[in-house]
């Protein structure tokens, strides 16, 4: 739990890459806000010269602005770590929000944040709504509330699509984004700090999103490691409720059938057995495994 001063620190995290336009927007978004104790960390992922003599400017808009430019283009995870690291260094409490290059922060939604911040002291991640240009509600939370990201978003419904986190330093500590992917799988960094902390959800709308097919994270799915993510899943599921590790072994059990590991396959699908034998899709998977190894025998 953070140490809740009276204008807590809010480290707000803007990744970019070749789109000076849509930046200028997303700062705006920052500087319009009248709550006055933010830093705002933007990482330029290797652009093209024009978008960095941009950069330089936007530097001398605000002493509140860092902005640091990468070499060469290396993926919003990597980008992200790079900028956490930076504000652990600084060595001050705060909290973490990403704020995307093509999005921008809802009118003063840093007031409302920092307001439920101190609404819940004991509380070190806060949830709040995202919006589209127009308007219209993108995120889906059933009940508003105490949660957790593993059971209400990685395993239940409770929580779907894009959401706004604000979430402590301290909260955060040495946990980083997975580099073995370039963009997406944020689930990775979110399950490591939900087997710690809990979150708050809260019927705000924080954040307007516009989602742009050249967006950092515009790849949602590494289609091409779904199965080293599946793997993923397995490892990361090891020390959480027996029934979740057996559904992730369930769905890597498919993708093995899917990939012709037959053997590897069956044995995860063993392994599930016990908490998902009474599973319409176990059973379905086990049809797929049997479908593949004939396919495998008759050749």
């Amino acid at each position: 739990m953070q140490n809740k001063g009276i204008k807590p620190v809010l480290f707000i995290i803007t990744p970019s890459y070749n789109r000076p336009e849509l930046l200028d927007r997303a700062i705006n978004s920052v500087i319009k806000q009248h709550y006055p104790n933010w830093r705002l960390y933007i990482v330029d992922d290797g652009s093209q010269p024009e978008t960095l003599l941009r950069l330089y400017d936007i530097e001398r808009l605000d002493q509140r602005i860092k902005v640091y430019f990468l070499p060469k283009n290396q993926g919003v995870n990597f980008v992200r770590n790079f900028a956490l690291n930076r504000i652990m260094e600084t060595g001050q409490n705060g909290y973490i929000i990403f704020l995307d290059d093509d999005d921008q922060l809802a009118e003063e939604s840093l007031l409302a944040i920092t307001s439920v911040i101190k609404t819940h002291p004991k509380i070190d991640w806060f949830v709040g709504n995202c919006v589209d240009l127009s308007g219209k509600l993108i995120t889906k939370i059933k009940v508003y509330g105490e949660g957790n990201y593993i059971n209400d978003y990685l395993f239940s419904s409770r929580l779907r699509r894009d959401a706004m986190h604000v979430i402590s330093t301290g909260a955060i500590g040495k946990h980083r984004f997975s580099q073995e992917f370039r963009n997406s799988e944020e689930w990775i960094w979110f399950l490591n700090i939900a087997k710690e902390t809990d979150f708050y959800s809260i019927n705000q709308n924080w954040k307007q999103v516009d989602y742009q097919e050249t967006g950092l994270s515009a790849k949602k799915v590494n289609d091409d490691k779904k199965l080293r993510v599946l793997q993923i899943k397995e490892q990361l599921s090891q020390d959480l409720k027996p029934v979740y590790l057996a559904e992730q072994r369930m769905l890597l059990a498919r993708e093995y059938f899917k990939k012709q590991a037959i053997k590897l396959g069956m044995r995860k699908l063993i392994q599930a057995f016990p908490l998902m034998w009474y599973v319409p899709k176990w059973h379905q998977i086990l049809l797929l495994g049997i479908f593949k190894w004939a396919l495998v025998w008759k050749k």
